[in-house]
């Protein structure tokens, strides 16, 4: 397997008009994504392109999934080894408005359509949900979808829990499943909390799961990594036998903001087994640092 090799973003945006860019391992197809139509109807537009155009176009309803991410913590944007599925990362689908109104009793609710209100009538989205704040304030949460270019269907990953958001997806070295990060919205080291902690700031517990892709019949994420590790960033080693990814278990213990973090080896498929490999220098000698 030492010539296997996988691309993963996180992806860029390529000019105002497109959210992110993605090429393929083989360098052969390029993964774009952009807005088409407008207001309510505002759909996303995912493009392959080969050398002399656009080979492959799928247009995306709102009521698939939002604006594909393309920031540096939840975007993904991975091709598999067959250059025929790509995974990436877009806000989860905007809630219908719904209308609400007074009727003349005085009695408030959705039940008081325009035709019985009077006149003081409004549009709402719903309960109202937290964001992650800081640079997401506004982003619904990010959910997992893969393109399926031969078919050109887009299909949702599943979700092993609602109340968490995915990313930082690749694809696994047989090509048979998607190992990500999924971040608990109430995190275990604050469970008093009423606010979502930031996601850019604030250091909170991650773990890494993986879902064979297509998933078997009601399967749901399975879970690599214990919460206290806070990991993020899997990559898969060229020899597909292992992956790698930080963990940031001391910035975790001590409630230090992006604090050092240390590089882990766990073996793959059977995951049980870890290794450190950089650990974090908690008491550093003199002349141990440059």
């Amino acid at each position: 397997r030492g010539s296997w090799s996988v691309a993963r973003a996180p992806p860029h945006p390529c000019d105002a008009d497109y959210h992110v860019e993605c090429p393929s391992p083989s360098g052969k197809w390029t993964f774009r994504t952009r807005s088409c139509g407008d207001g309510d109807a505002k759909a996303t537009l995912l493009e392959v392109w080969d050398g002399c155009g656009v080979a492959c176009e799928v247009q995306v309803p709102p009521k698939v999934h939002g604006a594909p991410l393309s920031d540096g913590w939840f975007a993904s944007c991975a091709w598999d080894e067959a250059n025929m599925r790509v995974v990436y990362v877009a806000q989860s689908p905007e809630k219908e408005s719904v209308q609400l109104g007074r009727k003349k009793d005085g009695k408030v609710g959705a039940e008081a359509g325009a035709s019985q209100d009077d006149g003081s009538g409004w549009k709402a989205k719903g309960k109202w949900e937290p964001d992650w704040g800081e640079a997401y304030e506004g982003h619904r949460t990010p959910r997992m979808f893969v393109l399926d270019i031969a078919t050109r269907r887009v299909e949702a990953v599943p979700a092993r829990d609602e109340n968490t958001s995915v990313g930082q997806a690749v694809w696994s070295p047989e090509g048979d499943g998607i190992v990500f990060v999924e971040f608990p919205h109430a995190p275990s080291n604050f469970a008093n909390a009423v606010a979502r902690l930031g996601a850019v700031y604030c250091t909170r517990p991650s773990r890494i799961c993986h879902i064979h892709w297509p998933p078997n019949a009601d399967e749901k994420p399975c879970v690599l990594t214990e919460d206290a590790e806070a990991a993020v960033s899997p990559r898969f080693t060229p020899q597909g036998d292992a992956f790698v990814y930080l963990s940031r278990r001391a910035a975790l213990q001590s409630g230090t903001h992006q604090g050092t973090v240390e590089l882990v080896r766990r073996n793959w498929p059977n995951a049980g087994e870890q290794r450190v490999l950089v650990p974090v220098v908690e008491n550093p000698e003199p002349g141990q640092f440059p």
